[in-house]
């Protein structure tokens, strides 16, 4: 098989609702519904070609998994934490809970570094600017507050939605950030000065999800069933923020949505428990993927790690997916599947038996983690794809 798992074991006692990797893949970052913070230590035999004649299946395995830091000071049963992420030097872990508090846990110091309080209600997404500088966590009090990376200080608070904030991003130029809303709405802003720079209303029903290319594409999902696809490249002119493209198909409300680096392919899943891979110049559907049975919490884009990623003039490279061989899903039916792009069929397939609720992966795309309903973490790899 193609697919290897390494470790499984019961980390929390429920839902394990939030997973990341360090950008080295050497630590791992889990939070759940027990109200616990979990961040484990992942060592790896060497996959060289010497490794591989030495520990034949063992090599680039994950051999040891170490729980470095578990944090629970949540007393009250239902201060539920919802995710978490690592910052940008992966020195400190972010989380998001029922509380309205965005805690920073400090992994050196094995504690508490910050408690950013701004929100009233439940802080439900939080994002991390690529170079550190600021942070932005949204919230069900229709708000969205900004904070100095590494300070904590509160630099702006941002109400101008009429529904709660489901997603965050920063746009991958400048102090830009996007957010979408249960009021149908996704906005723009300037984060120095809270300026609203666009606001992208087309949807029937609340935006849930988004992804932006390298380039400045914003897709937006929605429960409405549809991926609207919204122009903020640079530079700005007077056209900016209008729709480019409207992707309809599924007949379920979206969950997942991922767009290329280009900007000009994109994978969506729904609860319609299928697979759409789009071509967004077009807002055509390329091709469906079909074989889960329960509705789709996760989803990545998998490049082929030995072609380079702007390398236009690669051989046989795709002018919509780019160098994207393979797609993981998974599943509240309890699967993890891995499918080939250019066939459309599941190359391999995992059943952990329980819903998976949330996935993270190493930025190499060697090692792979995903979380279900019962607490339980499943760590694996994907070997010959």
């Amino acid at each position: 098989t193609n697919y290897v798992v390494d470790q499984s074991w019961s980390a929390h006692t429920a839902d394990v609702t939030g997973l990341d990797f360090s950008k080295d893949g050497s630590l791992l970052c889990s939070c759940g519904w027990d109200r616990a913070v979990h961040v484990y230590r992942i060592e790896y035999v060497s996959n060289s070609p010497r490794s591989q004649q030495l520990n034949m299946d063992l090599a680039g395995s994950a051999t040891s998994i170490t729980l470095l830091h578990k944090l629970e000071l949540w007393p009250v049963k239902e201060q539920w934490l919802h995710e978490c992420t690592f910052n940008h030097k992966d020195t400190q872990v972010i989380v998001c809970c029922e509380d309205a508090v965005v805690y920073v846990v400090d992994l050196e110091k094995e504690k508490f570094a910050m408690e950013l309080k701004g929100h009233r209600f439940r802080a439900t997404c939080v994002a991390v600017h690529p170079d550190g500088v600021w942070m932005a966590s949204g919230s069900y009090d229709k708000t969205i507050c900004v904070w100095h990376g590494e300070t904590g200080m509160l630099r702006n608070r941002i109400a101008a939605f009429d529904g709660a904030v489901l997603c965050l991003g920063f746009l991958p130029f400048g102090p830009f950030l996007c957010a979408g809303s249960v009021d149908k709405q996704t906005k723009v802003f300037h984060v120095l000065t809270c300026e609203q720079l666009f606001s992208l209303s087309a949807h029937a029903l609340s935006v849930r999800r988004m992804s932006i290319s390298a380039d400045g594409v914003i897709a937006t999902a929605s429960d409405d069933k549809e991926i609207r696809l919204w122009d903020c490249r640079m530079p700005w002119g007077d056209d900016m923020g209008t729709c480019l493209r409207i992707c309809t198909g599924h007949k379920g409300a979206i969950t997942c949505c991922e767009m290329t680096r280009q900007g000009t392919g994109m994978l969506s899943a729904a609860e319609d428990c299928n697979l759409f891979l789009w071509d967004v110049v077009h807002g055509a559907v390329m091709r469906v993927f079909v074989g889960h049975t329960g509705p789709i919490s996760k989803v990545f884009l998998l490049n082929d790690p030995d072609e380079p990623e702007d390398d236009d003039d690669t051989p046989q490279r795709s002018r919509i997916t780019g160098n994207v061989k393979n797609i993981v899903s998974a599943s509240k039916d309890g699967t993890i599947r891995v499918w080939d792009i250019a066939t459309g069929y599941d190359v391999c397939f995992s059943r952990p038996g329980q819903p998976i609720l949330c996935m993270a992966k190493t930025q190499d795309n060697a090692f792979f983690a995903a979380g279900d309903s019962t607490g339980g973490l499943h760590i694996f790899r994907l070997r010959g794809i």
